[in-house]
């Protein structure tokens, strides 16, 4: 650790752990269910990430037969039934977290160019553990991994979002979340 507190690295592997436990706790879980997307999900202050999943079982409960409301649901992380699943898995990341410099300053007045600085880096740090995971075959290979999406995301979302998860994802099994869910830069 360093006087600002836990390094990328340190933050990027704690990351990478809960989200390995929390993921696979969920594939235990619900066995059999077909996934096709997993993600952390922030704030626009990038606070600790809380994982998220959906799956083709999951989206049908929730939505009923109603295609629309399917469409509608698809990609929403706040109606996911699993969202914040094994949330216990991140509690050392939230503890990390609160020994990071603090995104906002008492009275609310931060340096600009101080926020844009950790706020990369704690998105980096997440990005960085689903790739590692991804890179790992955790989420599939070849034709499977097709039928994933993964990502980092930013609530409320933004643009920001799509660039991830063009890093994060093959071109081909984005089609279906750029069409439908994301953010394009205006």
């Amino acid at each position: 650790m360093s006087a600002k507190g836990p390094s990328k690295q340190n933050l990027a592997q704690a990351i990478y752990l809960a989200a390995r436990e929390s993921f696979s706790g969920l594939r235990v879980a619900h066995a059999g269910e077909r996934f096709y997307y997993y993600a952390l999900i922030t704030t626009g202050e990038a606070h600790p990430p809380e994982p998220v999943a959906w799956s083709e079982e999951s989206l049908l409960r929730v939505a009923g037969h109603s295609e629309e409301e399917a469409r509608l649901l698809r990609w929403s992380y706040a109606d996911s039934p699993y969202y914040g699943f094994m949330r216990d898995e991140f509690a050392h990341v939230r503890a990390l977290f609160d020994l990071r410099p603090a995104m906002m300053a008492d009275g609310g007045a931060v340096d600009c160019e101080y926020w844009d600085t950790e706020f990369s880096l704690r998105l980096s740090a997440m990005e960085y553990a689903m790739s590692k995971l991804d890179g790992e075959g955790f989420f599939g290979e070849g034709d499977a991994r097709m039928d994933m999406v993964i990502n980092v995301e930013v609530m409320p979302p933004d643009y920001t979002n799509v660039l991830r998860a063009l890093r994060l994802n093959p071109i081909g099994a984005l089609n279906r979340w750029l069409d439908e869910a994301a953010e394009l830069d205006d």
